[in-house]
């Protein structure tokens, strides 16, 4: 199963033309209009849902974790997760770019790299400067029901042929096939004895 997210949209408030879907302010982050390449005030935001009652979460339902703590019953379990993206030494090259019609960056093309508990996507501004294009990272990450995977948008992404429409999506995708980006659950579960299970597994999150 892949993770999908709602479409992160680059307009601002409410999208003129013929293509727009009516979703233009639900992605927005007041007060911030302008992209930012310091990473620092993101125009685009968007969350994956929580379990709401019997639905459970994006990311929940990402895994199937079956327990069975055996005749010792069960003194407690918990979860873990994180973040995964192999390949990340140099950057992990992805298909996207972000929107350069003056030909003012160095490289456009957006690479993913492994910043703290996070992953950012950069541009090269100029040679060996990079700027930030958007960010992914997790929140309540130690409660299955309730974590959230969140991207955040600072530089618009060129959308190619179709002109840069309004609600138009793209798929974030890598160049190398086998390079991954993932979310990785771990799940500790202890028995009465104080014996120690623990399931690991990385599920891939490449569409946002």
């Amino acid at each position: 199963m892949t993770l999908t997210l709602a479409n992160l949209d680059e307009s601002i408030g409410g999208d003129p033309g013929d293509d727009a879907d009516g979703d233009g302010p639900d992605d927005d982050v007041p007060g911030n209009t302008d992209p930012d390449p310091t990473g620092t005030n993101p125009f685009g935001r968007v969350v994956t849902a929580v379990r709401d009652g019997e639905t459970p979460g994006d990311l929940e339902a990402l895994f199937d974790v079956t327990k069975d703590p055996g005749t010792d019953g069960e003194k407690s379990v918990a979860h873990a997760l994180s973040l995964t993206l192999t390949g990340a030494g140099d950057g992990v090259a992805t298909v996207l770019s972000v929107t350069d019609p003056g030909d003012d960056f160095f490289d456009a093309t957006i690479s993913l790299f492994v910043v703290d508990s996070t992953i950012e996507g950069r541009f090269q501004v100029t040679e060996g400067d990079w700027g930030v294009a958007l960010r992914i990272s997790l929140g309540n990450e130690d409660s299955l029901t309730d974590a959230t995977l969140t991207v955040e948008q600072f530089m618009p992404i060129d959308h190619g042929d179709d002109g840069n429409l309004f609600d138009a999506s793209l798929a974030l995708l890598l160049v190398e096939a086998e390079d991954l980006l993932g979310v990785t659950l771990t799940t500790t579960l202890t028995d009465g004895d104080d014996d120690v299970a623990r399931y690991v597994h990385c599920a891939p999150a490449v569409r946002l």
